[in-house]
């Protein structure tokens, strides 16, 4: 059987195996309940090495149906990441242009999104007979709409209804409070690398950040668990060090002060990649976190290993507010973070040596 087809969410859009690799691993998602019972989701990322060749490339994600052991021979979807090519409508606006002088070129939208995740597949859970497969989309293209998907945790469901052939719900962060929480040597970057070298120029989100950056989203694969409050969370850490911590059933969407974003924190403090600029060998990455005994643990590198203690205690005060500015020559961008407060939340943990 060979993998291939038009995009279901653009059909003018086809799949191309010379510029993608297999990066992540399969999923096979059973749910007796639902029809089909089983699914099995197959997501590319881009080829290698991404600055050349490869050029322009899409996320992508196959969706076959399984019955038994037998694997339907055309697939139930296909789903492009960013099927939209610049210029279009929409929030916020695409880049048409890539300065050559990077690395890893910035990518603008009918362009990335790759799907890797460190090489972890999608996760699931199934929940009152509705399955969720949560896929982390790295760098690339994002407007609101559903034109494009980078930087963003997007959602694909299945049920007794069928197969969900696009994302039923999505995260992709915008500013506000986890902007307030940005590593502190990647501070002025993040904000100002929109631009060219030679003339930053403020980003209009923190995921249009993440895009110029190279800073995927979900390296550290995506981690599910379930608190004694029987609340179903997902926790995930970007390529530059920024932790998340979603409700599975509510992600929060594109939201001026990240709302669905509980408990925006600092994993690591040296991002892989500036400006497109590697760092490999000096960043902090974290490609696994592990919950057990109600403690969040990751382990980036050249760093300890860490705990995070998580609470199902009311929170005594409120988290993060205020306003934040950062500079860069003429160029300044203002940020108010909002008052948070939530019933459960993730508490500092110890570090261990």
């Amino acid at each position: 059987m060979e993998i291939q087809g038009y995009a279901t969410n653009n059909g003018s859009v086809e799949f191309s195996p010379g510029s993608v690799l297999q990066r992540s691993a399969l999923l096979e998602v059973r749910n007796s309940s639902a029809t089909p019972s089983n699914v099995i989701y197959i997501p590319f990322g881009s080829a290698v090495p991404e600055a050349s060749s490869s050029y322009p490339y899409d996320g992508w994600l196959f969706g076959y149906s399984v019955s038994g052991s037998v694997i339907s021979t055309t697939p139930d979807f296909i789903f492009d990441t960013t099927p939209t090519p610049a210029p279009d409508s929409g929030t916020p606006a695409c880049n048409t242009s890539a300065p050559t002088s990077y690395q890893n070129q910035p990518n603008w939208c009918g362009h990335g999104g790759g799907i890797r995740m460190s090489s972890r597949g999608p996760a699931a859970n199934t929940i009152s007979g509705t399955s969720h497969a949560f896929v982390g989309v790295g760098n690339g293209g994002f407007q609101t709409g559903g034109l494009n998907w980078g930087s963003s945790i997007v959602d694909f469901t299945y049920s007794t209804s069928g197969v969900g052939t696009s994302p039923s719900q999505s995260f992709t962060p915008q500013g506000g409070l986890f902007a307030s929480n940005l590593l502190g040597n990647g501070t002025t970057n993040l904000i100002t690398n929109c631009g060219t070298t030679s003339a930053p120029a403020a980003c209009t989100s923190t995921a249009e950040s993440m895009n110029q950056n190279d800073w995927d989203m979900s390296a550290s694969g995506i981690l599910l668990f379930t608190d004694s409050n029987s609340n179903n969370w997902l926790l995930t850490i970007d390529k530059g060090g920024m932790g998340y911590l979603l409700k599975q059933s509510s992600l929060g969407g594109y939201t001026t002060n990240d709302s669905g974003n509980y408990f925006p924190f600092a994993a690591a403090s040296e991002p892989c990649w500036t400006l497109g600029v590697s760092n490999a060998g000096a960043c902090h990455r974290i490609t696994s976190t592990a919950f057990y005994n109600s403690t969040l643990y990751y382990w980036p590198f050249n760093e300890l290993l860490t705990g995070l203690q998580f609470s199902t205690n009311p929170a005594a005060t409120q988290a993060g507010t205020g306003t934040v500015n950062w500079s860069s020559g003429s160029n300044t961008i203002t940020l108010t973070s909002t008052s948070y407060s939530f019933a459960t939340q993730v508490v500092a943990g110890d570090t261990i040596p």
